[in-house]
Formats: C-alpha cells, sequence, structure tokens
C-alpha cells in the first residue's frame, strides 16, 4: 500500500473512533459530579462501543464479500464502453474510407 492509502485508511479509523466516542459519551455520560464513571455509566459505555464494534465489523465482512463483485461488474462495464469505442472508431474510418473511394 502506498502512503496515501495509508494515511486515508488512518484518518478513515480515527473518524470512526471519535464517532463512536462522541455518540456512547452523549448517550452514557449523565452526570459530571464525580472523576470517575458510576458503575451504570461505565456499564452503558461498555455495552454502546461493544455494539458499535459489533455492527462495524459485521458491514466490513459484507462489504468484503461484496466488493469482489461490484469490482468486476465495473470492470465488465468499462470493458463493454471500451469496446463500443473501438467499434464506433473502426466504423468512423471506414466509412471515410468509403467516401475517399467515392470521392475518387
Amino acid at each position: 500500500m502506498d502512503l496515501a492509502a495509508n494515511v486515508r485508511q488512518f484518518k478513515d479509523f480515527l473518524l470512526l473512533y471519535n464517532h463512536i466516542s462522541e455518540r456512547c459519551f452523549n448517550l452514557c455520560v449523565n452526570r459530571f459530579n464525580d472523576r470517575e464513571l458510576s458503575s451504570e455509566e461505565n456499564t452503558c459505555l461498555d455495552h454502546c462501543v461493544g455494539k458499535h464494534i459489533h455492527a462495524n465489523h459485521m458491514i466490513m465482512s459484507v462489504y468484503a464479500e461484496l466488493q469482489p463483485v461490484y469490482m468486476q461488474r465495473r470492470m465488465d462495464e468499462m470493458n463493454k464502453q471500451l469496446e463500443a469505442q473501438q467499434a464506433a472508431q473502426e466504423a468512423a474510418v471506414v466509412q471515410a474510407e468509403q467516401q475517399q473511394q467515392q470521392q475518387q
């Protein structure tokens, strides 16, 4: 992998981490009277983060399964477009040759 891909992947990880942290904090932390989390807040945070991580793993596994299929479809579409462009160019060349022969 190149450096740009690594940086992009790390940035995506940090965005996901920050999103989960903010969401779970806003959902679970209600009191700011103590420096430590209460047992209820701690349990809530554990469940919240666990749920998001589990959901993220499921999404990534489905993505990993479907990505090759989508890539193959896209490659097939690009090949069809390329073939159509080549056929159009060949037809234009044949038409130009016919016009030259008619003019002579």
